[in-house]
């Protein structure tokens, strides 16, 4: 019988879990420290340990890399990282390829409309606003996602966040102007990528926490990602770890040590 591994919690993730229950599939959380990972450290969990017949998604186990894990006959759906089958595919195979769509098609599953909804909002939200996601408008993802928030005050909220983001300064990424959100409030966290999808606002934001000095940009066109990650992202800093994916238009970078005047 095959074990479902599942990384953080999520959207997707949710939906994942309840097509596995409802289809009566063994599901173990992914851990760390005792604690199910969230979504930032799940290709850093210590449990389960690694296993044929499993099938991991959106995380994997720290001491193994994907490719031992593979080698092990575990199954691997994710759409994260080089490598990964979803990894680097337009909006135009958005079901395809995003876990969830992984997922319907190792169990051979017909997706409901909210599957391909969360679908396309988690591989490429701007695209999706943009009608490039095959059977997915702009209006009802809109109407789907104001649901998702649960919000009452949820537009309103999310038309001042689009007023604050207009009014902050711009950065120079790769001869563009890019939004640097860098000093707004940590409580609009939440809205940052509705907003920057849903009115097409590139953003650039510089941050620190415990895992060092981080920037992130979101909805950049997929040349610009793609310059900043071989290029430009070297100019902030002493680089640690790059990811992304230009055809989802977002990447980060990891710094050891910022440089006062990139």
């Amino acid at each position: 019988m095959i074990t479902f591994v599942i990384g953080g919690h999520d959207s997707e993730m949710a939906q994942i879990e309840s097509i596995l229950i409802d289809n009566g599939y063994t599901i173990v959380r992914a851990e760390k420290d005792g604690n199910r990972v969230r979504r930032h450290e799940a290709y850093d969990a210590d449990y389960p340990k690694p296993q044929s017949s499993q099938v991991w998604i959106e995380c994997s186990h720290y001491d193994y890399s994907k490719k031992e894990m593979k080698s092990l006959g575990i199954e691997i759906l994710d759409h994260h990282h080089p490598g990964d089958s979803g990894y680097g595919k337009s909006p135009l195979e958005y079901f395809e390829a995003s876990s969830i769509g992984q997922l319907h098609k190792l169990l051979d599953l017909t997706p409901s409309k909210r599957s391909k909804l969360i679908a396309a909002a988690d591989h490429c939200l701007r695209q999706a606003y943009d009608n490039q996601c095959p059977g997915i408008t702009r209006q009802e993802l809109r109407e789907f996602r104001l649901e998702y928030y649960n919000d009452p005050n949820a537009v309103d909220t999310l038309s001042k966040i689009r007023h604050d983001i207009e009014s902050c300064p711009n950065i120079n990424i790769n001869g563009r102007a890019v939004k640097n959100i860098s000093g707004l409030p940590s409580d609009y966290r939440r809205w940052l990528s509705e907003v920057s999808a849903f009115w097409g606002i590139k953003m650039f934001q510089r941050s620190e926490n415990a895992f060092g000095h981080k920037i992130y940009l979101l909805h950049l066109s997929s040349a610009d990602i793609q310059h900043f990650m071989d290029k430009q992202c070297h100019d902030f800093g002493v680089v640690t770890k790059i990811y992304g994916d230009p055809k989802r238009q977002f990447a980060g970078c990891f710094y050891s040590e910022m440089y006062d005047n990139p």
